[in-house]
């Protein structure tokens, strides 16, 4: 589905995915494992020679669970520009 929503993009175009990067501390599910962005890149496929990683990487943030409690959440973003 990202493989065809980048081919879809116009020259200059963006593709955008925010993903979660792991479970959040106040998770009882810390045993699942999620994609890095490099795993997510390749799984898009994307021909190097039409477009271009702008961001690929993973970003902590504080965030408040559903008990309130505070913790870490790690985010996966991806940004890839469609050159030609």
């Amino acid at each position: 589905m990202l493989h065809r929503a980048a081919e879809s993009l116009d020259p200059g175009g963006h593709l955008v995915v925010v993903g979660h990067g792991s479970a959040p501390t106040w998770s009882e599910h810390h045993d699942m494992e999620f994609a890095t962005p490099e795993e997510l890149v390749a799984l898009i496929d994307l021909d190097p020679a039409r477009f271009s990683r702008v961001t690929v990487e993973s970003r902590s943030r504080q965030a408040t669970g559903p008990d309130g409690q505070s913790g870490t959440l790690l985010d996966t973003v991806i940004v890839v520009r469609r050159d030609v």
